[in-house]
């Protein structure tokens, strides 16, 4: 806990973070993607903005992991790690 009360910006953007994928996942599996509530561009649209937001998330992670002290990098290791878990759950159901 330490961690986050330490890195209090990264830890209200992993809110943040985890937020969207909540509702990112609640989107698709609460049948709201089916027409007519919504189009296929629109769902596609999401997936994208999903994509975009996590490559944001990851580079800047990775900019800090590279530039900061070791005492740093490895509070940062733990928030990518943290970062992951979402993109693995997912790729997880879509394949098993």
């Amino acid at each position: 806990m330490k961690v986050f009360y330490r890195h209090k910006t990264s830890s209200l953007a992993l809110i943040f973070y985890f937020l969207w994928w909540v509702y990112f996942y609640y989107w698709f599996s609460s049948d709201s993607f089916i027409q007519p509530n919504s189009c296929g561009a629109a769902n596609g649209g999401l997936i994208v903005l999903t994509a975009i937001i996590t490559a944001t998330y990851l580079l800047s992670l990775v900019v800090m992991i590279l530039t900061k002290s070791w005492a740093l990098k490895k509070d940062y290791l733990l928030f990518l790690s943290i970062v992951l878990i979402p993109v693995i759950f997912l790729t997880g159901r879509l394949f098993f």
